[in-house]
């Protein structure tokens, strides 16, 4: 039970890029740390909401590969991660997923 995870729904999903098809480069995680085990009810939700965003990467994907841009991820990087969660992180601190620029 890591970080008190204790059920979870775990629903991973690829795109196409450059005429192949890159399997896993999405997941979306549902976690639950106390409560009811997830039903069939919140595995169908979960899977929908997968495909839901599987589109929206994709048409992203197409629309970055269209103008032959690249897409520069600058966080979730190992010291990201330490500021906002680690031992840097401030006591009593809410978790945010902001960058440095509010965004």
């Amino acid at each position: 039970m890591a970080n008190g995870v204790r059920l979870a729904i775990r629903v991973p999903f690829g795109i196409t890029r450059a005429g192949a098809h890159r399997p896993g480069v999405h997941d979306l995680r549902l976690m639950r740390s106390e409560g009811d085990v997830h039903g069939p009810r919140e595995l169908r939700a979960a899977i929908a909401m997968g495909e839901i965003l599987r589109g929206l990467y994709q048409d992203r994907a197409l629309r970055l590969e269209k103008r032959a841009e690249t897409a520069v991820v600058g966080d979730f990087t190992n010291a990201w991660y330490q500021h906002r969660y680690g031992t840097e992180a401030l006591q009593g601190a809410q978790a945010t997923t902001a960058n440095e620029n509010g965004v």
